[in-house]
C-alpha cells in the first residue's frame, strides 16, 4: 500500500521519468547513448586539430621505458577525451608545443619536450614536430602521432619513418 501511494503522490515525477526514459533503462540502465573509445577520440580530435589547423605531438608507448626520453613534461592524469585534447594543444596553451603522452585511456604527461633526430636525409618541410617525433621513434618503440599546423595534415612516426594518414579510420587501426 505505501508504494501505491507512493505513485499516486509523485504521480507526475514518475510519468516524466517515464516519458523521457525507456522502461528498459530505468530498469536495467542499459545507455542507448554510442561510446567512444580512446582511439576513436583520438582520431576524431587529431582530425578536427588538423582541419583547424592546431598542431600537436601525441606518443604512444610502446614496450620500451620512454621516461629517460621525455625531458621536462607535466604529470597529468586526466582520461582521454576529445575537449581535453584539443584544449592541451589550443594555441594559447602554456603546454601547446610540447608533447602529450597517452597510455591507455589516460594523458599521463603534457608538454613533454621529445629528442630531437639529427638525420640528414629529412625533407625541408619537416619541422621541430616531426624531427622530435622521429627523434623518439628513432631511439624507442614509441608511436608518436604528429598534426600538422602549417598542412592540416595528420601523420604516423614509427620506427623511424613518417606515413601520411588520410582519415580517421585509418588512423584507429594504426593506434
Amino acid at each position: 500500500l505505501v508504494a501505491i501511494g507512493v505513485l499516486i503522490v509523485f504521480r507526475y515525477e514518475t510519468r516524466r521519468i517515464f516519458q523521457s526514459k525507456s522502461l528498459i533503462d530505468i530498469l536495467w540502465r542499459v545507455s542507448t547513448k554510442p561510446v567512444q573509445t580512446p582511439i576513436e577520440i583520438i582520431a576524431a580530435s587529431a582530425f578536427h586539430m588538423a582541419q583547424c589547423k592546431v598542431g600537436a605531438l601525441i606518443v604512444f608507448r610502446g614496450r620500451q621505458p620512454i621516461d629517460g626520453l621525455v625531458q621536462s613534461g607535466i604529470p597529468w592524469q586526466g582520461l582521454v577525451s576529445r575537449q581535453m585534447i584539443e584544449s592541451i594543444f589550443w594555441h594559447d596553451s602554456p603546454v601547446h608545443d610540447g608533447a602529450a603522452v597517452i597510455e591507455g585511456a589516460r594523458i599521463t604527461e603534457v608538454g613533454g619536450i621529445l629528442p630531437l633526430s639529427d638525420r640528414k636525409d629529412l625533407p625541408s618541410r619537416f619541422g621541430t614536430r616531426h624531427r622530435a617525433a622521429l627523434g623518439l621513434t628513432d631511439m624507442s618503440d614509441a608511436l608518436v602521432l604528429i598534426v600538422s599546423e602549417e598542412r592540416g595534415a595528420v601523420e604516423i612516426a614509427k620506427e623511424g619513418d613518417i606515413h601520411d594518414i588520410g582519415d580517421p579510420r585509418l588512423l584507429e587501426d594504426q593506434l
